[in-house]
């Protein structure tokens, strides 16, 4: 009768989780390790333990104090389940004191996440494929409330049969651990932008007018780009410097003979934009959208200003029109800026750098089903006319910029190699040999296209392509470090 009586008092099982490899941050594809300890105070009968590592998205909306309620959206978007081996659970289904039962697991979070996760409807395939590939941990909180989060964490669940068999087994103990994750990508990942251009204003066009009578002096047209992403270490590795180059492209066209402006600085700010929603995203989210619907969507903006840059050694390049031609206005205006005869206008380029703060961590850019987090640059240009050298004036700009985290090669870690990361400064086995003779480019001929065939034998033959073929996958992983 005692031990009955132990047996259905059913005493929460304890259990700890813990990371063979613990570390600040995980990354796709890199193995996440670790061991699940459960121990009883007294004997407790089980049904199974079940191991899973989950990634969910949460989103609270505050209501306007009319509603008085919050309204809020969750989704689990991956569940990696860990199998628990018969060996290392007990033959009698019983937890007993006194003994240590360990289960180890092992996770790789995929860059990609299951299709049915994103199972809504969508305007086209570029949302699917944005939506399905792995968001980073992302945790916004207010003074009064947390806006929304995307969470990654470890659940060990025990559970017990009903003993009505036509019920469903019920919890004796529940478990959690969170962990962080930064999605990394490959260095060749093309920088584009799914977002709504006419939301930043890569290139602005001022009208630039006299102190007095606002007499017009000319036009100065600004065009600013940025030709990679921002590109971070993934995890939370220390960094000296971050330092992005952003093309600026002025054009100036005068009334007259009036000179070019004289350039001062360049006043950076970056903007953060993290836009969240308690109803699937069908598109990509904007600004415009969010203002239009309060109800079930919301934005959150933070910005961070930069380093100033001197653009003072920036010259200008004068250049002449035609007799003939009576504007210099450029392709894009419809109405002619009018210029004195010869008309001329001025041209000035450079690659400004721009200084990131290295204290704070740059979310990689994403877009979820519920969260998307963009970036922003804003760039103020100062200058003052020859004439008027006290009153300073200024043009800004916005141009679009992606955070990415760049997965780097490491021998000493658990994730996969990249085939692109052999170096020559780390050379593997696979050396490549020089073509035995040059290729000329030779020109088709239509109208005899049979004789283009007699160029085949330029190309290397059958021996020397299976000699030195490309190499295999497997190939580069078995030689390059033990990965498994």
């Amino acid at each position: 009768m005692p031990r009955r009586s132990l047996l259905n008092s059913c005493s929460a099982p304890k259990i700890l989780i813990e990371f063979a490899n613990p570390r600040g941050s995980y990354t796709t594809g890199e193995r996440i390790k670790g061991t699940v300890t459960i121990t009883v105070d007294t004997e407790t009968r089980f049904g199974d333990v079940n191991i899973s590592l989950e990634g969910l998205s949460r989103v609270n909306l505050l209501q306007p104090i009319a509603t008085q309620r919050e309204t809020g959206a969750s989704h689990t978007f991956i569940t990696l389940c860990q199998p628990v081996a018969e060996a290392n659970c007990p033959a009698s289904g019983v937890f007993r004191p006194g003994k240590t039962y360990r289960f180890p697991y092992t996770f790789i979070v995929p860059e990609r996440v299951p299709l049915k996760s994103c199972n809504h409807r969508t305007t086209h395939t570029g949302i699917k494929q944005a939506h399905t590939a792995a968001p980073p941990t992302l945790h916004l909180k207010t003074l009064s409330q947390s806006l929304c989060e995307i969470s990654y964490l470890i659940r060990v669940t025990v559970r017990r049969q009903n003993p009505n068999n036509n019920a469903k087994p019920y919890t004796l103990a529940s478990c959690t651990k969170p962990l962080h994750l930064v999605p990394a990508h490959g260095e060749g990942d093309s920088l584009g932008w799914p977002e709504k251009q006419d939301v930043y204003r890569s290139s602005v066009v001022q009208e630039v007018k006299g102190q007095w009578k606002g007499q017009a002096l000319g036009r100065l047209e600004a065009v600013a780009s940025i030709q990679q992403p921002i590109q971070v270490p993934p995890g939370r590795s220390p960094i000296d410097r971050l330092i992005i180059h952003v093309g600026l492209h002025l054009r100036f066209d005068p009334v007259r003979d009036t000179l070019p402006p004289r350039l001062a600085k360049i006043h950076p700010t970056l903007k953060q934009s993290t836009l969240f929603s308690t109803q699937p995203q069908e598109d990509f989210p904007s600004l415009d959208r969010i203002i239009s619907d309060q109800m079930c969507r919301g934005a959150h903006v933070q910005v961070c200003s930069l380093p100033s840059t001197a653009i003072s050694s920036i010259r200008w390049t004068k250049h002449t029109l035609p007799r003939h031609s009576g504007s210099s206005g450029s392709v894009k205006d419809s109405t002619p800026f009018r210029t004195s005869t010869p008309g001329c206008f001025y041209t000035a380029s450079a690659m400004v750098p721009i200084t990131l703060p290295t204290n704070r961590d740059l979310v990689p850019t994403f877009h979820s089903c519920l969260l998307s987090r963009i970036y922003a640059l804003e760039l103020r240009l100062s200058y003052h006319m020859p004439g008027a050298p006290i009153l300073q004036r200024a043009v800004a700009l916005e141009v679009p910029v992606k955070v990415v985290s760049v997965r780097m090669l490491d021998k000493s870690s658990d994730t996969l190699p990249n085939y692109n990361s052999i170096t020559e400064e780390e050379p593997s086995h696979i050396v490549s040999r020089p073509m035995p003779r040059s290729l000329e480019r030779k020109t088709w001929d239509i109208e005899n296209p049979k004789s283009a065939l007699g160029d085949l034998g330029l190309l290397p033959s059958s021996e020397w392509q299976e000699a030195y073929a490309p190499p295999k996958y497997n190939d580069v992983v078995a030689h390059s470090a033990k990965w498994l």
